[in-house]
């Protein structure tokens, strides 16, 4: 017999506000709230997550606010031809499943809006765990129904479309895409099945890795045709703009990302053919940047940067799974497929189109440092909307500051 999910207590208003109050001190504040309500400090805290992360309890303040003004005025400074770039940050995060809900509000409210005033709406999604747990959160129930209540949709068609991939190898399937997609296209068609809308997911067929010379054969693929359809149709020979409203995409770091052990387990090292500055500070939906936000190319590392690098050997990730990233041919370039390559994702931004940028020095229950990533893609034009927490908002401020030129 299943024991029912059910609180140790009634949770009341003075709980919420014992609560918000701790969240705003420290945890001698929750042991003298529970104390007051004869609750045990681990279980009182306890309780007040799960309704948090339920949808029972929204606490003032916690909600998506906008970062001060020189951030939003910065990042918007360094963009290609000063685009405004709307920043987001949220204020309160218990842990990564709160944090996602907060983004996973912002999110629905700009989905909210193209489902009351568009007839076909077209969301690409970015492998990564960030985008993964929004999109758990996206269309939860609670969430659902306070964003959307009483607004009415005009959509007749949504296509849900992973634009990359990433390793289908051990914990990476969780935030891969294709998987994300297929969950997120099953719920939508539960939230919208009296609106006579139809739901369908569209997932790449590609291989992670490829030579550069086989970039126009794997466009060809089916799967990745249907994609490239909506997503970029100039990579199949038609002179259209991209067809796709939104876009959800994160950013990575070279010290913790699946990005980075790709290109060490394939023997791949980024660099700038153009002879600009080739040093990696991070990926932006899962394509190498440099700090300018300029897109680098993929080449096999020579002798010297692997004798250099012998003591990170590439992961047994791939021997677990049955199959390993292809080995790299010297001289030769390659690519990790995208059917939404950093060029148009510009062009996106361009024509006014929403590409979100959800990013925090967080990865996975770990600390890490976006921000230097984020930066680069703001400064290459990629986003026009960025949500983040207020440690990383801080942090961007800083760098921002540094960056700026002396008088």
């Amino acid at each position: 017999m299943k024991r029912s999910h059910k609180m140790s207590h009634e949770l009341t208003a003075d709980h919420f506000r014992k609560f918000d109050e701790y969240l705003s001190s420290d945890k001698k504040t929750l042991k003298e709230a529970a104390k007051d309500l004869s609750i045990a400090p681990t279980r009182f805290i306890q309780d007040l997550k799960n309704a948090y992360r339920r949808g029972f309890l929204h606490l003032s303040g916690s909600e998506n606010t906008v970062l001060p003004g020189p951030v939003s005025s910065k990042l918007s400074a360094i963009s290609p031809n000063h685009r405004f770039v709307d920043s987001y940050v949220v204020d309160r995060c218990i842990d990564d499943r709160a944090f996602a809900w907060s983004a996973a509000e912002r999110v629905l409210s700009r989905l909210g809006g193209l489902l009351s005033t568009k007839d076909e709406v077209n969301i690409g999604l970015v492998s990564g765990s960030t985008t993964a747990q929004m999109g758990e959160q996206l269309v939860a129930g609670p969430l659902w129904d306070v964003t959307m209540h009483d607004r009415p949709i005009r959509a007749r068609r949504v296509n849900v479309l992973a634009v990359n991939i990433t390793p289908l190898l051990g914990w990476d399937l969780a935030y891969n895409a294709n998987n994300t997609i297929l969950q997120l296209a099953v719920l939508l068609r539960d939230r919208l099945a009296d609106c006579d809308c139809e739901v369908k997911p569209y997932g790449l067929g590609s291989t992670l890795v490829a030579p550069e010379s086989e970039r126009e054969r794997n466009d060809q693929d089916l799967a990745n045709r249907q994609v490239l359809e909506y997503a970029d149709p100039t990579r199949l020979g038609r002179d259209e703009p991209s067809k796709l409203n939104l876009v959800i995409t994160g950013v990575g770091c070279p010290e913790s990302s699946v990005f980075t052990q790709v290109l060490e387990d394939a023997s791949l090292e980024p660099y700038d053919p153009e002879g600009r500055d080739h040093d990696l500070v991070g990926d932006v939906a899962f394509s190498p940047v440099n700090k300018d936000g300029c897109e680098l190319c993929l080449r096999k590392r020579d002798r010297v940067s692997q004798r250099g690098s012998r003591a990170k050997q590439p992961s047994s990730r791939g021997k677990r799974a049955g199959r390993s990233l292809p080995r790299a041919k010297h001289g030769e370039e390659y690519f990790l497929y995208s059917a939404l390559r950093l060029d148009a994702m510009r062009r996106l931004v361009e024509a006014g189109e929403r590409v979100i940028l959800i990013a925090r020095n967080r990865r996975i229950g770990k600390q890490v440092d976006k921000t230097k990533s984020i930066v680069a893609a703001a400064k290459g034009g990629y986003y026009n909307e960025l949500i983040t927490d207020a440690a990383t908002g801080q942090a961007l401020r800083e760098q921002l500051s540094q960056d700026e030129p002396t008088k």
